[in-house]
């Protein structure tokens, strides 16, 4: 494993296992066809390059991560949250990061945060 992630990989949540399924994703981003990478984009690029995913690229409509060039999920590119946010720079901040570790959830295989099955498997 890269030195580099190695305090990643120690954290509970991720380990080895999920260090290497991260450096096996290949991320898309979509940027609506954008000229300039808009700033919710531009973050959420650096969280995922620097959480370790292969490949990051921008294009098409949507957000979608592949792990082994196999698509684990696909996402539209609202923000749920937009209303908790007074300013515009703040926001794009928001929606970037959120963007990010939704699909380093989806990457590691973790559950969604409003997924009922996950809640029953808990048993909560």
């Amino acid at each position: 494993m890269n030195g580099k992630f190695e305090r990643q990989a120690r954290l509970v949540e991720i380990g080895r296992n999920g260090q290497t399924r991260l450096q096996a994703a290949d991320a898309t981003l979509g940027d609506a066809g954008l000229e300039d990478l808009s700033l919710q984009t531009w973050i959420a690029r650096e969280y995922l390059e620097r959480a370790g995913l292969r490949a990051v690229a921008v294009s098409g409509p949507e957000d979608y991560v592949a792990v082994d060039s196999r698509v684990v999920t696909r996402h539209s590119l609202t923000f749920p949250h937009d209303i908790s946010f007074e300013h515009d720079v703040a926001r794009e901040l928001g929606r970037g990061a959120w963007r990010a570790l939704r699909m380093l959830r989806d990457a590691l295989a973790l559950p969604r945060e409003n997924d009922p099955s996950a809640t029953a498997k808990a048993g909560m």
